[in-house]
């Protein structure tokens, strides 16, 4: 084999490692986006996967929180085993609706309207297009229905959290925490920044209660005499 042919063969081995090692790197930051929390930084917006679908509003941020996780609970929920998503618009000139498998995804409010510069059934028909849009991303969805579903450990501020068989429909003085983990947004009840607990909204509107794990060492005394 003559020294030309060995160079090109190396040429060609290092070229097709070089391009392995930049696709993994660049890969890298899509899977860690999975198994870190991350600060929320479009508080309104329903995804899939990681494209946004349509944008919620409320001057209450709060309340937006508790919204929004609502509605992407819902989603979430009527997408699985659902391949073949139904959408439409429904409603009356004071309420419209996006439902997904003849089921309400969403209600569409005065304030959405005004702050999309609409009217509440034509935002609700932009909504059901993008939706339609997004839904025709099969890899998207896929990888969305993979890790967009309530897991059995949530991961917040480095702290683990196990999900109980506990649900709430109310938790008193519920604040989102400004984090999310797989797009799950979280929400704590106390302004200790270790809390005891995490709460997930789930489809139906209820929260589930999610209680910090501890290593042996780190079981709290019981207080009792």
């Amino acid at each position: 084999m003559t020294p030309s042919h060995w160079t090109t063969k190396l040429a060609r081995t290092f070229g097709w490692s070089v391009l392995l090692l930049t696709l993994l790197v660049s890969m890298a930051p899509l899977y860690a986006q999975f198994d870190d929390a991350y600060k929320i930084q479009s508080p309104g917006q329903i995804v899939i996967d990681s494209k946004g679908v349509f944008t919620l509003y409320d001057p209450d941020a709060e309340a937006l929180a508790e919204r929004s996780a609502l509605v992407q609970a819902r989603l979430n929920a009527l997408l699985q085993g659902q391949p073949a998503a139904q959408i439409r618009v429904g409603g009356k000139p004071s309420l419209w609706q996006v439902l997904l498998n003849n089921q309400t995804l969403v209600t569409v409010t005065a304030y959405d309207a005004q702050k999309h510069r609409s009217s509440p059934q034509a935002l609700a028909e932009q909504w059901a297009a993008s939706l339609r849009r997004v839904l025709q991303d099969k890899p998207a969805l896929k990888m969305h229905l993979t890790y967009n579903v309530q897991p059995e450990l949530v991961l917040l501020k480095e702290i683990s959290y196990s999900r109980s068989e506990q649900r709430l429909t109310a938790v008193e003085g519920l604040k989102s925490s400004g984090y999310t983990y797989r797009r799950i947004r979280m929400f704590v009840n106390t302004p200790d920044p270790t809390p005891e607990q995490v709460f997930v909204r789930d489809a139906d509107g209820s929260y589930v209660v999610y209680n910090r794990l501890r290593a042996p060492q780190e079981t709290k005394p019981d207080p009792s005499p």
